[in-house]
């Protein structure tokens, strides 16, 4: 039978293997910007082209001009990425390219396994190394005792304003008395100040505590209410480190003295002092010994050169010339005999005419290698001659002398002593750099070694060298419902007494590609699972889970429906909450907002990745923001989305805008850890999509914990937009989003929304005799909305200012509307501008007499010079022109039946039109 770790090793394999199949991805980075320097390393920020989703700390290597650079990735968020590196990349990095082998983490997990697994002395006492890990993976506990002289109860300090409520006592009680802990903490339920409280109790009592979460982020919020906590104490002190480098640089501002390069810094002041007048002096050194041995090499070429052409006949080319004397007498020689014995041969016969065939053929193979040698010897004094005269060479060594001379002050002929006494200095600062070296390391050791706390990332546990040696008493997890089960149960082998488990069963699980039993078991599963708390039934029946019941963070109203869907009535809201709200002229004062997308009905594209895409959704997003932040521009909004094609259009329109830096959208995954004044969260799926991400029934289905994430993020204001006909008509009645949508009806609004876009008039009107679309004109009108009425204006007079290209998606096409845009099409082909048509195929149409028309309609535009391609199951109707302006929605350009129902959203922006593009493979 397989043990905990074999069963480990195997999900690990299997994911490493996925991984591996194919080639390290390349991310494209841009605008990179130097932030800071902490330590050795200096942090940037990039900008990328795609969201990602990389483990923080995770190595990566750093792709500048052909130049590579090791790095490690700190966060990403949004279309932002920050690394760490060791190298100077200037400060500001136009391109680059991020390489990162996804399964680089897990590799050095699975071989600390592995090593554990193959070490004989590790085998025997396997019992030890994982025996707090297997009491908590078996859901074992016991009190915690307290040694002689600390407190035997949890001592922690507060003010009279923010006094811990009975769950928070109960859950530092739990912390403090048992070896395993578990502290339920759904959103806002104050579970970092609970943490914070949790480890002073701790500390009081003489424990020694590893404080773990998955994201950098969260590492940094926590350690900053911790060292809050403990500011007049054991912050004071120095015993609280931060290993590795924080997000951003709140922490550092606020409570320098968590950064080991702080602590380093006061301990070894005068080491680093110390070591810095020696570096700072060996450049120097090292560069007169580098130009005196260049000097010395010259002068040495100066001698042989002279040499050369004082005393010909003793240069290697004379020696190599009387050689080829010596050999072609020896072939003449040759010569001779051969001549005789060919003579000779003529006469004889019998035994003596084969002893003289023989020396023929002998004296042949004498005189041919003779004649090579001369040869191969002439190759040589070609080489040493080379196409300049000994004469010209020492001229040029002479010149090369004046410059070095010139340019260093050396003497040619003190140049030897100069440079074995420079040798000296160099050897004696290099023999008293080492030991400074190594005092600056063992400080640094010490530093971790004293540290009563030490706050980091679970990856940072098994990749970094810092926590080899390193013993813990408790271990405190923070997020842990998205820990992956083995980093969980290494981190666990460096305590000795128990742990704390922080985090909502009812938030998002951990993440894994590989698809095999083993994965699943080990790496999509949290340790929640494993103990068979992941219910709020088993939750409220087990003894060892304290929940915080009290939430601060959220409107009420928000509050509630999470407590009705997901925590079953036990969630309670605090007083305060119920002002935490907002109004504007959208929603009012509601909290809680639909806005529905029926009545448009807009498509949805399916990405071939597996990912979705509504351009129309999508837009509406960024009208709304636009509209929120017009009143209220000091508001934090956040979107989110089930779908990283869809938040990457998102963002893209956002930055066409001038959004991006107001708003942050992400995957609801990346956001779990962030929160926002108002959250808009766009389902995106509708007419065209596959059964949605939102879909329960699907196996495996995570639809509740993703909409309890999106709607726990949002503190005054949540937005549903969905399409609400599209869901009624395609979930099961007992669905949770349709729960969640009656459940936000009750105690919310609904808007239609057609009623947020602007609707700009496109009506045409002449100036100087011009005719100009106003909505063209006017730069607010990306994102509009136009119908059949005010959308063709607009439309023709975009095709008359096209520049380069016109792709039109229209899966279907009809001869009576194609004939309308045929002046227009060949006014763009006269122009030399690319038009291309996407439609479906011919076979796919449901009349004979559509499939007629759409045959006879290709036609005619394939033999105006129009480039046809043909897709099958497309329904998406979109026009882009120069890259730069896109068209998208229920009307097909070049089979308009006149349906007023029919609509089109104008977006402008390169960012857009080229995500659009890009997706649509366009």
């Amino acid at each position: 039978m397989l043990s905990r770790t074999d069963e480990f090793i195997i999900a690990l394999q299997d994911e490493v293997t996925y991984a591996r199949k194919g080639t390290d991805k390349a991310l494209l980075l841009s605008g990179g910007r130097l932030q800071r320097q902490l330590g050795e390393h200096l942090i940037y920020d990039f900008e990328t082209n795609i969201s990602f989703l990389f483990d923080d700390d995770s190595p990566a290597t750093l792709e500048i001009e052909n130049t590579i650079y090791e790095c490690f990735i700190v966060a990403s968020q949004d279309l932002l990425v920050q690394i760490a590196t060791r190298s100077h990349l200037g400060d500001y990095v136009e391109k680059a390219r991020l390489i990162s082998n996804q399964s680089e983490t897990f590799s050095r997990l699975l071989e600390k396994f592995e090593k554990a697994r193959k070490d004989e002395k590790l085998a025997r006492d396997r019992t030890n190394i994982f025996s707090v890990a297997e009491d908590v993976f078996i859901g074992r506990t016991r009190e915690l005792l307290t040694p002689a002289g600390h407190a035997a109860f949890p001592q922690y300090s507060y003010d009279s304003e923010n006094t811990p409520n009975d769950a928070q006592k109960a859950a530092i009680q739990n912390s403090f008395s048992n070896s395993l802990a578990i502290i339920w903490g759904p959103p806002g339920t104050g579970k970092t100040t609970t943490i914070a409280r949790a480890v002073e109790a701790h500390l009081h009592a003489g424990r020694r505590i590893l404080f773990v979460a998955h994201a950098n982020t969260t590492v940094d919020a926590a350690l900053i209410d911790i060292a809050q906590q403990v500011k007049n104490s054991f912050y004071s002190q120095g015993s609280l480190l931060r290993l590795g480098v924080p997000k951003d640089t709140t922490l550092e501002q606020r409570f320098p003295l968590v950064l080991a390069e702080k602590q380093i810094e006061m301990d070894t002041v005068q080491l680093l002092q110390e070591q810095s007048r020696i570096e700072a002096s060996l450049p120097a050194l090292r560069s007169k010994i580098d130009n005196c041995g260049r000097l010395l090499t010259i002068v040495d070429k100066v001698k042989t050169l002279e040499r050369k052409i004082q005393k010909p006949e003793e240069s290697a080319s004379a020696k190599i010339l009387q050689r080829q004397k010596q050999l072609q007498s020896e072939i003449e020689h040759a010569q001779t005999q051969l001549v005789t014995a060919q003579h000779h041969l003529k006469s004889l016969i019998g035994p003596a005419y084969f002893t003289y065939e023989t020396v023929i053929k002998d004296l042949n193979i004498f005189i041919g290698v003779r004649k090579g040698m001369i040869d191969e010897l002439g190759s040589k004094i070609v080489a040493q001659i080379g196409d300049e005269s000994p004469e010209m060479a020492l001229d040029s060594a002479y010149e090369e002398l004046d410059q070095i001379m010139s340019l260093t002050g050396l003497n040619p002929n003190e140049a030897a002593k100069e440079k074995k006494e420079a040798q000296i200095i160099l050897d004696e600062l290099q023999v008293r750099l080492k030991p400074v070296k190594k005092q600056i390391t063992e400080a640094q050791d010490q530093i971790i070694s004293r540290a009563k706390l030490v706050a980091t990332t679970l990856s940072k546990v098994f990749t970094s060298s810092a926590l080899e040696r390193e013993m813990f008493d408790i271990l405190i997890v923070d997020e842990a419902s998205m820990v992956h089960m083995p980093s969980l149960y290494w981190a666990l082998t460096k305590v000795k007494q128990g742990a704390t488990i922080v985090g909502d069963f009812k938030q998002l699980p951990p993440t894994a590609a590989a698809k095999t039993d083993m994965a699943g078991k080990w790496l999509r599963r949290n340790i929640f699972d494993e103990l068979r708390i992941a219910s709020v039934e088993a939750a409220c029946r087990n003894a060892r889970v304290s929940m915080l019941d009290i939430q601060y963070r959220m409107n009420n109203k928000i509050a509630d429906v999470a407590n009705k869907l997901v925590y079953g009535g036990l969630l309670k809201s605090a007083q305060a909450t119920k002002s935490l709200s907002l109004s504007d002229n959208i929603s009012g004062n509601s909290a809680l907002t639909i806005i529905d997308t029926s009545a448009v009905n807009p498509n949805c594209i399916q990405i071939a990745e597996g990912s979705r895409l509504n351009i129309y959704s999508a837009g509406l997003c960024a009208t709304l923001c636009r509209q929120l932040l017009s009143e209220h521009p000091s508001a934090s909004i956040g979107i989110v989305t089930v779908y990283k094609k869809q938040a990457e259009l998102i963002d893209k329109i956002l930055i066409d805008c001038s959004l991006q830096s107001k708003v942050k959208v992400s995957t609801i995954h990346k956001f779990q850890s962030d929160e926002s004044t108002i959250i808009i969260f766009d389902c995106v799926d509708g007419l065209g999509s596959k059964r949605s991400s939102l879909d329960d029934s699907l196996k495996g289905s995570s639809a509740e914990v993703l909409l309890n994430v999106a709607l726990t993020r949002a503190q005054a204001k949540f937005f549903l937009v969905i399409n609400q006909t599209y869901f009624a008509t395609t979930l099961a009645p007992d669905s949770i989003l349709l729960k969640f949508i009656a459940a936000i009806t009750l105690d919310g609004s609904q808007i239609d929304s057609r009623t947020i876009d602007e609707n700009f008039s496109a009506r045409s009107i002449e100036i100087d005799g011009a005719k100009i679309a106003r909505a063209t004109r006017e730069g607010n009108s990306s994102g509009s909305l136009f119908n059949e009425k005010n959308f063709w204006d607009t439309f023709y007079d975009d095709l008359t200012v096209a520049q380069n290209s016109v792709l039109l998606a229209s899966p279907f096409v009809t001869i009576k509307r194609s004939r309308s845009l045929v002046p227009k099409i060949q006014s763009l082909l006269s122009r030399g501008i690319e038009v291309r048509l996407y439609t479906k195929t011919i076979d796919e149409h449901s009349q004979t007499y559509m499939s007629e028309d759409a045959a006879q309609v290709i036609s005619m535009l394939q033999k105006m010079g129009v480039e046809v391609i043909q897709l099958s199951d497309m329904h998406q109707k979109v026009a882009l022109i120069d890259d730069h302006i896109c068209w998208e929605g229920s009307l097909n350009i070049l089979s308009h039946t006149g349906n007023p129902l029919e609509q089109m959203r104008r977006l402008t922006g390169s960012a857009t039109a080229l995500a659009i593009k890009e997706n649509l493979r366009m």
